[in-house]
């Protein structure tokens, strides 16, 4: 896990200082230097296991010509920069496995690991333009391990875990500095031997010295390169999201999302019992529904002739498609959801824009699955939680709006002033109050919200603003052609109350009213204080619906009172068609009628612990219906610890509603039949 990052002289990143929490994400505008850190990041990994300039000709250009490495340092009025500088405090495994398989235990797990390239135009060996000047690798201390963390976390269940801090007087690789042309970096051992450090020569150094780390020498350093070459900026594709894989394709998946169908196999091939492998197969789907709610299950085909994993998605109607049918940003999405259910994934995850892609309405889902992903430093560090850290770049307003305010970090530019040859720069802002602040610097300064105004509250600039014109939707030959389609708003209390298009999808088939539906839920007011008649005039303006069912619960009111409450809210509305949806006692009542839906909401569809659902003709006698259902989800999903409390309630009911074929026992209850005849009423009308 990477906790800070220092750069210096690399592209236009120049004294850069960065905290990083286990979830950060960089916001700013396009060409401002979001992705400089990203490839600081990513060269610093691959330094770890390349020499420097397979590392240098690997970054954003893979060319390898010399020029294009020059790139890398930082340009200025004066030309280029001869030096770069790096910092990197971080924690690091506790054992790690060298190049011959030899395993090997840190002595210390915080360590800060510098690291200085210099610019040699000269050079008359054949190493490359690029020499290491200084590298050093030394442990925190444990006094100073809090601090240096930053962000608020659990002592005990956490830090105690996570962090292995020793009383080592000495670094593990240091440098010795003579003249400009005589400089030595020291190894120093830590693998139990007391023997001298050894002596490397800078000017004969293809390569950093933590790159070649072992087992047996220095397995603290061996430590900190794993974590190193952990560091990864996920670049998915879609054509290598698409491809299928032979049986002896590597089964993790790569950078650019190559190997899907063989990571999930091997997820899949995990578990222990077919119920295991079952439940294995339905959270990721079930994951994937929160983007795209007709994926009904995730699997992959295993052919024998071809010798080839394919990934299998099923939709609600039943129909199997490939991965090369589904969309770029459900594939994008999915790859995220196996990484989150991978164990064998640690370390850090740099992902640009997530929300390319992505429905602006699903964009917090793809958010709330990153931080998911990432540790949770309040919770005990098991394998249920594992050491790993995602920084996300954006400049979506949608994202910024909804991250927590501590992970935003503002990427705003700094131009060069009048005789500085330093260049155009950039700064990483955090915002003011939050735990990035607390230790700022003076090049660094926090910002208020409002230095993100642009994010908070965008609106378009006068001349962009676009005359208002006839709609396409307008037109009467549109409307002609779609004749058959009758779109529906469903008025709801809050988000949550979306499960009700099911029922309501259902009662339409149960009555034979041939339309193509077009269901949408509601829930804001532009006038919170006017109450459901805002709801209902809110409703109306941003949909333009042919029918409205304007919902309630009635807690522990009677259906009566609330039937009244819906009747004067739309006295007024005479030109559309308004339903009354009441459930007694709430929403959750007509969800408690399927155990094999319980069950595949839970994801664990062959769990066999009994649940007991209460009879349908009890349903609205139950007091407390909600607690009830999250009681009944969370007890057949099998989960324990912390991913019992990632378990996301919302998400679950939403897939239980879609889960539930036949909504015929409802009609059982007084409130769903008088539901079935307040639609059955309009239709006769002729609607």
């Amino acid at each position: 896990m990477l906790t800070r990052l220092k750069v210096s002289g690399f592209k236009n990143l120049v004294d850069v200082d960065v905290r990083m929490g286990p979830f950060t994400c960089i916001a700013g505008i396009n060409g401002v230097g979001k992705s400089n850190i990203f490839d600081a990041i990513q060269f610093l990994s691959l330094l770890a296991n390349n020499s420097i300039l397979e590392a240098a000709a690997s970054v954003r250009d893979d060319t390898g010509r010399a020029d294009a490495i020059r790139n890398l340092f930082h340009c200025h009025a004066g030309g280029r920069s001869d030096l770069i500088k790096f910092e990197a405090e971080m924690i690091v495994p506790k054992s790690a496995q060298d190049d011959l398989n030899q395993t090997a235990h840190a002595t210390t797990t915080f360590l800060r690991y510098r690291l200085h390239l210099q610019w040699n135009e000269n050079s008359e060996n054949n190493l490359g333009p690029i020499r290491v000047v200084r590298e050093e690798l030394q442990h925190i201390l444990s006094k100073t391990a809090a601090k240096a963390l930053g962000f608020p976390h659990s002592k005990k269940d956490w830090r105690d875990e996570v962090l292995k801090l020793g009383r080592r007087t000495v670094p593990y690789i240091s440098t010795q500095t003579n003249t400009h042309e005589d400089i030595v970096i020291n190894r120093h051992q830590d693998g139990g031997s007391k023997g001298k450090p050894q002596p490397i020569s800078a000017l004969t150094l293809p390569r950093t010295v933590l790159s070649r780390a072992n087992a047996d020498e220095t397995p603290t350093a061996l430590c900190a390169r794993r974590e190193m070459e952990s560091w990864r900026v996920l670049q998915l594709e879609p054509t290598s999201l698409r491809q299928p894989d032979a049986f002896n394709a590597p089964s993790v998946l790569s950078n650019s999302g190559a190997h899907l169908p063989a990571t999930i196999y091997r997820l899949q091939q995990t578990g222990g019992t077919m119920e295991e492998k079952a439940s294995m197969l339905q959270t990721i789907a079930n994951r994937v529904r929160e983007l795209v709610p007709d994926i009904r299950a995730i699997r992959v085909d295993k052919d024998e002739k071809l010798e080839r994993f394919t990934l299998l998605a099923t939709l609600r109607d039943g129909t199997e498609h490939a991965a090369r049918s589904l969309s770029d940003g459900t594939l994008r999405f999915l790859a995220l959801v196996v990484l989150e259910a991978d164990p064998k994934f640690q370390g850090v995850v740099c992902f640009e824009e997530p929300e390319n892609g992505i429905h602006p309405e699903r964009i917090p889902n793809i958010i709330r699955l990153l931080r998911d992903i990432a540790t949770d430093p309040q919770e005990a560090a098991d394998e249920d939680n594992p050491l790993r850290q995602v920084i996300i770049n954006t400049h979506s307003p949608s994202v910024v709006r909804i991250v927590p305010e501590d992970s935003l970090l503002l990427a705003t530019p700094i131009a060069p002033v009048a005789g500085d040859l330093k260049g155009s720069q950039v700064a990483f802002r955090p915002l003011k109050g939050t735990w990035r602040s607390k230790d700022p610097t003076d090049r660094v300064s926090p910002v208020t919200a409002g230095a993100a105004q642009h994010y908070l509250n965008p609106i378009l600039p006068p001349q962009s603003r676009v005359s208002e014109s006839l709609r396409v939707g307008d037109r009467d030959d549109p409307k002609l052609m779609n004749s058959d389609l009758l779109s529906i708003v469903i008025v709801a209390e809050g988000s949550s109350d979306s499960a009700l298009e099911e029922p309501v999808r259902w009662l339409f088939q149960h009555l034979r009213i041939r339309k193509r539906l077009e269901i949408q839920t509601s829930f804001r007011s532009q006038d919170p204080k006017s109450g459901l008649e805002g709801k209902l005039k809110t409703a109306l303006q941003l949909f333009e619906p042919d029918l409205i069912f304007l919902h309630r619960d009635s807690d522990s009111t009677s259906y009566e009172k609330r039937l009244q409450e819906i009747e004067d809210a739309t006295g007024e509305v005479d030109t559309i068609p308004v339903v009354p949806l009441i459930t007694v006692r709430m929403m959750e009542t007509w969800l408690l009628i399927s155990e094999s839906a319980i069950r595949t909401a839970s994801n664990n569809p062959k769990g066999r612990t009994p649940l007991q659902l209460p009879k349908i003709r009890q349903l609205e006698t139950i007091a407390d219906p909600k607690s009830l259902l999250l009681e009944l989800l969370k007890k057949a999903s099998g989960l324990e610890g912390r991913r019992l409390k990632k378990f996301s309630e919302s998400e679950a009911r939403k897939i239980l509603a879609a889960e539930i074929e036949d909504f015929s026992p409802l009609l059982q209850l007084s409130a769903f039949r008088a539901l079935r005849d307040a639609v059955e009423k309009e239709f006769s009308a002729g609607l």
